[in-house]
C-alpha cells in the first residue's frame, strides 16, 4: 500500500512539473523561430519552470504550487469573463482551447501542492 502510494506520488510529481516544462519549452521554441531577441529571457523562464524537478524538495513543490495555483485561477477567471465568445469576436474553439489551457495549468499546480503536502515518514498529508 505504501509503495504504491509513493510511486503514484512520483507520477503526480512528474506530470505536474512536466506541464509547466512543456509550456515553457513551447514558448522557448516559438521565440527561437520568430524572434531571437528574447531567447535568453525564455531560457531563464524554462529553467525556473523546471526547478521543481531539479531541486526535488517537498516544500519547494508546495511553494511552487501555492504560487502557481492562485495566479492561474485569476488568469482563468479573467480569460473567461473578458474573452467570452458572446462579447468579443473570438471563436468558440479558441475560447475552449484557452479555457482548457488554464484549467490544465491549475490542475498541474494543484497536483504540485498535493505532492508538497505528503510526508514519507508518517505516510500522510500535512502542511509543514
Amino acid at each position: 500500500m505504501i509503495k504504491s502510494k509513493f510511486s503514484e506520488l512520483q507520477k503526480t510529481k512528474f506530470l505536474g512539473s512536466s506541464y509547466f516544462i512543456i509550456v515553457g519549452l513551447f514558448s522557448f521554441i516559438h521565440t527561437l523561430l520568430y524572434t531571437s531577441n528574447y531567447a535568453s529571457r525564455d531560457l531563464i523562464i524554462l529553467i525556473i519552470l523546471s526547478l521543481p524537478l531539479i531541486i526535488n524538495k517537498r516544500l519547494f513543490y508546495l511553494g511552487y504550487g501555492l504560487v502557481a495555483a492562485p495566479t492561474l485561477l485569476i488568469m482563468l477567471i479573467l480569460f473567461v469573463f473578458l474573452q467570452s465568445p458572446l462579447k468579443t469576436d473570438i471563436t468558440p474553439p479558441v475560447f475552449f482551447f484557452g479555457s482548457v489551457f488554464f484549467i490544465l495549468g491549475l490542475l498541474a499546480s494543484l497536483s504540485l501542492i498535493n505532492v508538497g503536502t505528503y510526508t514519507k515518514e508518517k505516510h500522510r498529508f500535512r502542511i509543514l
